[in-house]
């Protein structure tokens, strides 16, 4: 009876990782992230060309280093205020860095930010389907809205899960396709080509590349503050947690990266950079079929993860009722959200707002990184500030169940 107890045990942590205590305390955190990050961050390619590549080849790699650093100093900031005064969702942390209602200026932005992401998605979904699987384009959207809902359903524990999972298989991808170049490319055609001179102009915009990658993306530790309870104990934890966590979301752009030098510098005008590889250097094939279920997998991942973090903001105001919202309405909410971020995107809202996307990075940058920087820091450090003070013993601890 022991031996099968151990057994069941075994088998229960096979199936949810997120019970296997090292992995839940210092990796689910950063595979999260990660997770909330690839669907606006390296999904395709191009945001990596735009970011980092032309600046140079080489001076990408510098940029993406930059990133790397800025995005562990956000995360260890977010992750210790998080820790230390319990809170747990995006309301909460937020009211207790702003005066009275003032807060609301990151949720406009967060919600222009849903609108943008999850109408690109959407629309997106159907279109991977449509073109690579023959699939027609409603139904691509369809089992997005269908999967996005069902997570959103199934609740906090149940996504944690998925996500984590979802990484694994989406590592094997990217590693698989830069083995891949190199056997087609040769060693030197892919690690030489970044001291090779290509005849491009290389700049010294790599800094401000890095930086600006960062303030696109830094919401993601936002959206993970549901899953930091149980995780994050100590400021050694948050620490830990903020540079593995940026390690963890970079490492698949920097592979993706290099699998794309070999290309340089045709490729920095192309659309769908990883696409153009994968169908007319390495032949399309198996490859090409797993990147774009890879594909479709994280952009359910990226848009849950974010609908998801509005999904606690509104849970919050349940518990301040003394009620819980239910896991009925949190998938109703979520699909009626991504309803309308698809209808958003086909009336042309969602082309505007990213007319208006580079502005994003300097508002997030100003609603965010500066309060966390200055009132964050300095509660951290025990000083009050009578402007705020009371917003902190207001913010009450939201966390599902």
């Amino acid at each position: 009876m022991k031996k099968d107890a151990q057994g069941g045990s075994i088998i229960s942590q096979l199936l949810d990782i997120t019970q296997v205590k090292w992995f839940s305390r210092w990796l689910m955190i950063g595979f999260i992230c990660q997770s909330v990050l690839i669907g606006g961050g390296y999904a395709t390619g191009r945001e990596l060309v735009e970011f980092f590549m032309m600046n140079g080849l080489k001076q990408g790699l510098y940029g993406m280093a930059v990133s790397t650093v800025c995005f562990a100093l956000v995360g260890i900031l977010t992750f210790d205020y998080a820790r230390k005064f319990r809170l747990y969702n995006y309301r909460s942390f937020f009211q207790s860095l702003f005066p009275g209602a003032t807060w609301l200026v990151f949720e406009v932005g967060y919600i222009f930010l849903v609108v943008l992401v999850g109408g690109i998605l959407s629309s997106a979904a159907g279109t991977i389907l449509q073109q690579w699987f023959g699939v027609s384009y409603w139904v691509g959207v369809s089992v997005l809205l269908v999967g996005t809902s069902l997570l959103l359903f199934a609740g906090g524990k149940v996504i944690s899960t998925i996500l984590s999972y979802w990484s694994f298989f989406l590592y094997a991808v990217m590693f698989i396709f830069l083995y891949s170049t190199v056997r087609h490319f040769g060693m030197d055609g892919v690690f030489g080509s970044l001291t090779r001179d290509h005849g491009v102009a290389a700049n010294s915009n790599w800094i401000m590349g890095g930086i600006k990658y960062t303030l696109y993306n830094m919401v993601s530790f936002v959206l993970v503050l549901y899953a930091l309870k149980d995780t994050i104990k100590t400021r050694r934890d948050a620490v830990i947690n903020g540079i593995v966590a940026s390690i963890l979301m970079m490492i698949p752009a920097v592979v993706e990266y290099l699998a794309m030098a070999p290309t340089y510098p045709s490729v920095l005008q192309e659309s769908v950079p990883v696409f153009g590889i994968l169908k007319n250097d390495l032949g399309g094939g198996v490859l090409l079929s797993a990147y774009v279920l890879m594909l479709f997998g994280t952009s359910i991942e990226t848009i849950t993860g974010f609908v998801h973090g509005l999904n606690e903001r509104i849970n919050s105001v349940y518990q301040e009722k003394g009620r819980e919202m239910s896991h009925r309405m949190r998938g109703v909410v979520g699909f009626v959200i991504l309803i309308v971020c698809f209808i958003c995107a086909k009336a042309g809202l969602v082309a505007l707002i990213a007319r208006g996307y580079s502005i994003m990075a300097w508002y997030f940058l100003v609603v965010m990184v500066l309060p966390l920087a200055t009132v964050g820091l300095m509660r951290l450090r025990g000083k009050e500030l009578p402007s705020v003070s009371e917003n902190i013993e207001e913010a009450k601890i939201h966390v599902e169940p």
